[in-house]
């Protein structure tokens, strides 16, 4: 199971670099656009030049997250999917897009890792999320992690993340009576994959109406070298 995500790396916010999302200096951007260079053996140039609207319209923090959830996760995760459905392997892709309602940060989009606790069942799984979600699942989310572990363990258990694991339809409470199906992941912009939120229907759409336009257009060929 494969995601491709929003391309936000709040939750890295939690690392030490500043304490909310627009810290970041402008030297301090600079500092961290060096990271992802040398992290991807690209020119720095190159990068500043790629995100140069966006650091201009953007506070450090926002800019660096743009610039990093493409390079580090949105586009890593769709060239790895890509390469396994290409070699037969089955591939279910996802767009994690909720924000828990209970979050601390609520100025943080839906982050990097914040998906986890639904998987796990428990709004306090880890050192972030009590973070992300403020130690609390709300009604909807409650039934959206039962929705998600229900996925997950099935995929586990049956290489699909479809039916049941356990052989009963009523193993698990799914939202809205049931998930659509979710189809197998086969690349390009035709590929389908499972739109996953809270409040509003989780549906599947294609890869084209999510992709980011950056990771052909620049990530693509450096990521692959």
């Amino acid at each position: 199971v494969f995601r491709h995500a929003t391309g936000n790396l709040g939750a890295y916010a939690f690392l030490g670099v500043g304490p909310s999302p627009d810290a970041v200096s402008r030297a301090g951007y600079l500092v961290l656009s060096e990271s992802t260079a040398f992290a991807t053996q690209s020119s720095l140039t190159a990068v500043l030049d790629e995100y140069r609207e966006v650091c201009q319209a953007q506070k450090g923090w926002r800019a660096y997250a743009a610039q990093g959830g493409d390079a580090f996760i949105a586009c890593g995760a769709e060239l790895a999917a890509n390469a396994l459905a290409a070699n037969g392997v089955s591939v279910h892709s996802y767009r994690f897009d909720h924000h828990s309602v209970n979050s601390l940060l609520p100025e943080l989009n839906s982050t990097h890792t914040s998906e986890l606790p639904y998987i796990f069942g428990d709004p306090t799984s880890y050192w972030q999320s009590a973070v992300l979600t403020g130690g609390a699942f709300s009604a909807d989310e409650e039934e959206l992690s039962s929705s998600m572990m229900h996925a997950w363990t099935t995929f586990a258990a049956t290489g699909s993340p479809n039916g049941s694991a356990k052989g009963g339809a009523d193993d698990v409470v799914i939202r809205d009576g049931a998930w659509p199906e979710w189809p197998q992941y086969m690349g390009g912009d035709d590929a389908q994959v499972l739109h996953i939120k809270a409040e509003e229907v989780t549906e599947v759409v294609s890869h084209g109406s999510i992709k980011l336009g950056t990771c052909e257009a620049f990530w693509e060929e450096i990521l692959q070298g």
